[in-house]
């Protein structure tokens, strides 16, 4: 070896020493005598090439080999200090290059030196730079160890540190079996035509040694393996819960038995996790591929927990939380490579969901109750005037034209009240009061009625004959507007189907002897299954954007509910929607008459207690009309101030409930031959009736029930 080799190798090897180190000015030293070091080998690999036919074994300079091969070693070194998959195969190429050359080196002076030098590129190179570039080479390497193939020798596994202890003698039998055929004077006993043989059969022995015994090792991996995963498995199938198990890339390595409950006997977990239409549970949207539990938590891992629905083998909805767990780095588990696992754990949250939007549901209806008790009232007050002007219109002789806008409006009224009503309702269980309703007299209403609340008029509305003497045990006004309601809602399906044509039909009949069935029919968009088990939900709606509340269905359903009946929807998609409405049957002989016109109220002395002060004005003008003496006041203490002979000849005392409670007890004390007719809003009406102290209207009232009211009491009709 000649000095500059020499003082180019030492250089380099101490350069790859601090390159271990991570400080940063031992960094910067090995950088620069790489660079040295590389500076020196161009300038040896220029010279070398440029005087070529003049190179000689005894030379006192560097060779073309050893020039190369520091420049080799030096660019290896400056990438063992860069990141990437590109410069760790540049870097291990170069090493594994070097160390092979150098492998040639040895070996030539081993068998045959002076054939060695005849060799143009190794011409000129010592044995002792054969053996320190070997040993170089090596360190290069290992610098990046677990990026190259000396990963597999520095493993903790039992295998790698068999590996690592047959290496020395998996290089050097080769060797020194050629060495004894051919040097030594052992090979002279064996004929030369046998010793390419015997090599042949000895490296063949070699061969299959090492395939056993790595085969032997690979056996014993995959055993260790399969009772690592069996082992897995036991443990996940004594948990509560689903459990899949994947791999970094996303493919199934095994779950546990409980997810069977959620596949089905004999399904495909993996199918059913990717092929199943899962749904959110609470708009009844199906998931769009980059949202299912799958590919949104394993995959993209865009989250660690997720709430799904879907409907199972049997028909039912079932609730999911989907939760994703990465585990990181792990030991490695089977032959594959698996290095890091994904655990995506699947639970039955259908009962806890449902305990959940029940009790959302008691929150929204006790807010709805606070608020709509105050909207009634008011609403109450605003129709009643409204009712009563129009009353005490129609009692002045008005033209035919102008009785029949007040009988719109009076109409209007009415069911102004059913529908502040309505908010009320979903707050109740209680079962409304049921008479006999004539249904052909109702089915006859709607088609006016339907199409002035809003239905398309581009749609046909169909109302099929029914029997004279179908008669149903419910309320009148809550059927017109539970029926009001279907026509709608099938009305506005229609319309955002984008449908050029559309009909909605409504057929009723005597199912038997104690049901009738009326059925509302469309054609048109249909109902998913998804949405089917939800759209008789208060405040669930698809209409949202378009001004839906979510409360008509669910107005239906009550209203069936109250009337002791069942209302049922069934629908497909594409084809169109039927719902059903079931009520008891009642008896013709027993629907009440018509009431007749209000009776007169000539020269009986009335007293209004009314805070009101539309009712206020209203009310005496009216009663003046049927021929009463009215006399206004605004509260019960008032009644001390009136003129004696008004209090001799008071006959009746009307009474708003929204006064304090009790009032009707204190005038009943201070005039105890009047009679008391008192006006509550609806919420109040059952606490009225209940105290029992006198006859009690609901809010708003015509001046028809007003009067006869009076009219009864002050005949003695009460």
């Amino acid at each position: 070896m000649v000095p500059s080799t020499a003082a180019s190798v030492a250089l380099l090897a101490t350069a790859a020493i601090a390159a271990q180190s991570g400080e940063r000015y031992t960094r910067k030293f090995a950088v620069g005598a790489t660079i040295i070091v590389c500076a020196v080998a161009v300038t040896t690999l220029a010279g070398s090439i440029a005087s070529v036919d003049d190179l000689s074994p005894h030379t006192g300079r560097m060779s073309l080999t050893s020039s190369g091969a520091l420049l080799a070693l030096s660019l290896s070194l400056i990438l063992s200090l860069q990141t990437g998959k590109i410069t760790a195969a540049i870097h291990a190429g170069l090493t594994t290059i070097v160390a092979l050359l150098s492998g040639v080196i040895i070996a030539g002076y081993l068998f045959d030196a002076p054939a060695l030098y005849e060799l143009f590129i190794l011409s000129a190179t010592s044995l002792k730079t054969g053996i320190s570039l070997a040993l170089l080479s090596f360190s290069i390497l290992l610098l990046r160890s677990t990026e190259n193939w000396t990963a597999s020798l520095f493993q903790t596994t039992q295998a790698s540190r068999a590996a690592l202890w047959a290496m020395p003698a998996v290089i050097a039998v080769p060797i020194l079996l050629v060495w004894l055929l051919n040097v030594t004077p052992a090979g002279e006993f064996i004929p030369p035509s046998l010793k390419v043989p015997v090599l042949a059969i000895v490296l063949s022995v070699l061969a299959v040694t090492i395939t056993i015994l790595v085969t032997r090792n690979r056996s014993f991996q995959e055993l260790e393996a399969r009772r690592t995963i069996t082992l897995f498995e036991a443990i996940l199938n004594g948990i509560e819960v689903g459990a899949f198990v994947f791999d970094a890339q996303g493919n199934l390595v095994t779950h546990n038995a409980k997810i069977a409950e959620f596949v089905g006997q004999g399904d495909d977990a993996m199918t059913w996790l990717s092929t199943t239409r899962f749904f959110t549970p609470e708009t009844r949207s199906v998931l769009e591929e980059r949202d299912r539990p799958y590919e949104h938590l394993v995959l993209d891992r865009s989250d660690t927990t997720l709430h799904v629905a879907y409907l199972a083998a049997d028909g039912s909805e079932r609730v999911l939380m989907f939760a994703c767990k990465q585990t990181g780095a792990v030991a490695q588990l089977d032959t594959s490579g698996i290095t890091s696992l994904t655990v995506l754990t699947v639970r039955d949250q259908t009962q806890t969901w449902r305990l959940r939007q029940s009790l959302s549901e008691m929150e929204r209806h006790d807010a709805i109750a606070v608020v709509a008790g105050g909207v009634a009232h008011e609403m109450g007050n605003f129709l009643g005037a409204i009712r009563l002007s129009a009353d005490t219109a129609a009692l002045q002789n008005p033209s035919e034209q102008l009785k029949a806008q007040l009988d719109v409006i009076a109409h209007a009224c009415e069911r102004g009240v059913e529908l502040s009503a309505k908010l009320l309702d979903l707050t109740r269980n209680e079962r409304m009061s049921s008479t006999p309703v004539d249904i052909a007299r109702v089915l006859a209403t709607l088609p006016a009625m339907a199409r002035a609340a809003g239905y398309p008029p581009e749609f046909a509305l169909e109302i099929h004959p029914v029997d004279a003497h179908l008669i149903a045990l419910t309320a009148h006004g809550e059927l017109e507007a539970a029926l009001i309601n279907l026509i709608l809602n099938a009305g506005h399906a229609l319309a955002e189907s984008g449908a050029a044509e559309g009909k909605v039909s409504i057929t009723a009949y005597a199912r038997d002897h104690d049901t009738i069935d009326i059925v509302c029919e469309d054609n048109g968009p249909g109902i998913s299954a998804e949405m089917l088990g939800r759209v008789c939900e208060p405040f669930f709606t698809t209409r949202a954007h378009t001004g839906g509340t979510g409360l008509g269905l669910a107005m239906v359903d009550r209203f069936a509910a109250q009337s002791k009946g069942k209302f049922s929807i069934a629908s497909r998609v594409d084809v169109g929607t039927t719902a059903t409405l079931s009520l008891s049957r009642g008896d013709h002989d027993h629907i009440p008459a018509l009431p007749d016109e209000a009776d007169s109220l000539d020269g009986a002395v009335i007293v209004v207690i009314e805070t009101n002060e539309e009712l206020c004005s209203l009310l005496p003008e009216v009663l003046k009309l049927r021929g009463a003496r009215p006399h206004v006041l605004s509260n019960v203490t008032e009644i001390a101030s009136l003129d004696p002979g008004i209090l001799d000849a008071c006959a009746a005392v009307v009474i708003s409930s929204h006064l304090c409670e009790g009032h009707d007890q204190r005038v009943h004390s201070a005039l105890p031959n009047a009679a008391i007719l008192l006006l509550a809003r609806s919420h109040a009406f059952d606490a009225a009736c209940a105290r029992g102290a006198a006859l009690v209207l609901q809010k708003p009232v015509s001046v028809k029930a007003i009067v006869q009211s009076l009219s009864m009491l002050l005949t003695g009709k009460s």
